[in-house]
């Protein structure tokens, strides 16, 4: 609170920050939407929809995604997959161990040369202040169908961390 009254009190210009410039407008307009917040106007362009898939938490709509980006051609250090909860308490720790060996827990060593090589899996709270191009969002619910008010910082993060392609894979288990 100190602080706070002494930068109001200094000569300080206060602008506004009103312009996402790491979002396409499609992912704007969908966190604004579905969590009801003002992400900014603009965008770095237009680009793919947001996907949507529902779950229970077994890692099989997450392996058709994986499947679906490597058919597409994107390479795994373009990937990244947040999550609520540590890895091996996570949807991704379900899949088959063929697609587990390509995806690799981001600590604190491996993020200082982020972006990995390989497909990336992070806490959400630990990928503050990174960003990539594909995000996967997984282990969250989907705030339309929870008929209480909840915090949605984890909602906020993950999916804002987004450049191109952001897919959420809502955990229909989770209320």
């Amino acid at each position: 609170d100190v602080y706070r009254k002494l930068l109001q009190s200094s000569n300080n210009f206060n602008c506004p920050l009103k312009t996402n410039c790491r979002n396409t407008s499609d992912i704007i307009d969908k966190i604004n939407n579905l969590l009801k917040l003002d992400m900014g106007t603009g965008g770095i362009s237009n680009g793919p929809i947001v996907e949507e898939h529902f779950c229970n938490g077994d890692g099989t709509i997450l392996e058709e995604v994986l499947s679906k980006l490597k058919t597409e051609r994107v390479p795994g250090r373009s990937i990244s997959i947040l999550s609520p909860m540590c890895y091996n308490e996570s949807s991704v720790a379900k899949m088959p161990d063929r697609i587990i060996k390509t995806i690799i827990e981001l600590d604190d060593y491996s993020v200082r040369e982020f972006p990995i090589p390989d497909i990336s899996f992070a806490e959400i709270k630990n990928f503050k202040g990174l960003e990539n191009d594909v995000v996967i969002v997984v282990d969250l619910p989907d705030p339309r169908k929870l008929n209480y008010d909840f915090d949605k910082t984890n909602h906020y993060v993950a999916m804002s961390r987004a450049k191109g392609l952001l897919i959420v894979v809502w955990n229909d288990k989770i209320r």
